[in-house]
């Protein structure tokens, strides 16, 4: 599934946080939990929402924690790298490159933990460097700073009534009748 057209509440672009919660409101209740975690690359709002789950997740639970909000999956890796950059954020692309080759080299390890994290606060040192390379990046500039100047000049960024969006998005989450946050069942 793609999303070839982005619709924003009319107001939405004035302000950074409301844009990129309207945005991550917009994806979380239009588009499939499978869309979401099975990313193929080629979707450019799709890269950019995962951008901003590694932000968000590595804000909550460094890089160990979003490789287990993940459950290592590659294919979201790949698209939050192609998220980053599709909006020009370069300070965040090396880290990204890091934490999927770490998660390559070491996919035992990684699995083992992400079992362990249901039970401790396990982490993997490992990845303490790429969380302080993170937040010194997100100190000079946070990835939502990105997402919101690449929506404000998007052409697939289209303004529409509060209403009208906020119907897409109220309709579009009372249908799926679930959270596209939620991992997919297993195959």
């Amino acid at each position: 599934m793609t999303m070839s057209t982005i619709i924003m509440p009319d107001d939405g672009l004035e302000d950074e946080v409301e844009a990129v919660e309207s945005f991550c409101w917009l994806m979380n209740s239009t588009l499939t939990r499978e869309a979401l975690w099975s990313p193929t690359g080629a979707d450019e709002a799709i890269n950019l929402y995962h951008a901003l789950y590694y932000e968000g997740s590595v804000n909550n639970g460094g890089h160990t924690g979003y490789i287990a909000n993940c459950d290592n999956r590659a294919e979201m890796f790949g698209a939050a790298l192609n998220g980053t950059r599709l909006v020009g954020a370069q300070a965040y692309e090396g880290i990204i490159v890091a934490l999927i080759a770490c998660s390559q080299r070491n996919p035992d390890e990684i699995m083992r933990l992400i079992s362990e994290l249901s039970e401790s606060r396990s982490r993997l040192p490992k990845l303490d460097h790429l969380d302080d390379l993170f937040f010194a990046a997100r100190d000079q500039r946070a990835m939502r700073s990105f997402a919101y100047d690449w929506l404000c000049r998007s052409p697939k960024v289209r303004t529409v009534a509060k209403e009208e969006f906020l119907e897409v998005v109220l309709r579009a989450g009372s249908a799926s009748g679930s959270n596209s946050n939620d991992r997919p069942a297993a195959q």
